[in-house]
């Protein structure tokens, strides 16, 4: 029964089991009704979680966490973070650098900025 004595409603599931599930099925890549008879929650449920926290984490999280150092301080306090972890520290995660390159009508434009190396994988 409820706080109310009105009826049956199911213990709530909580926010880190429903986040973990939705992280599942984005592993798995399986349906969601597949997904609910592994982790007990109903795909109805699972559905409307995902496309929530998918909405929050990419509107309201992303421009908070994920930013490219400012600085040479902030990028070198963010890459000895991996330098503790054991990552040499040869190849730095981010370099300044000055590119040459050409505009729409063909004139030289010189980019300055702090980029993000990647080799994409």
């Amino acid at each position: 029964m409820d706080e109310t004595g009105g009826g049956f409603r199911p213990k709530a599931i909580d926010l880190a089991d429903k986040v973990g599930a939705c992280l599942l099925y984005v592993r798995q890549n399986c349906s969601w009704d597949a997904l609910s008879h592994l982790v007990n929650i109903s795909p109805e449920t699972m559905r409307v979680c995902f496309y929530e926290f998918i909405e929050w984490i990419s509107v309201d999280k992303f421009h908070e966490e994920v930013y490219f150092p400012p600085n040479a301080a902030e990028r070198d306090r963010i890459e000895s973070c991996y330098a503790q972890a054991g990552f040499p520290g040869q190849n730095p995660l981010f370099r300044d650098a000055e590119y040459m390159l050409k505009d729409i009508e063909g004139n030289d434009v010189i980019e300055i900025g702090n980029y993000l190396l990647s080799d994409g994988g």
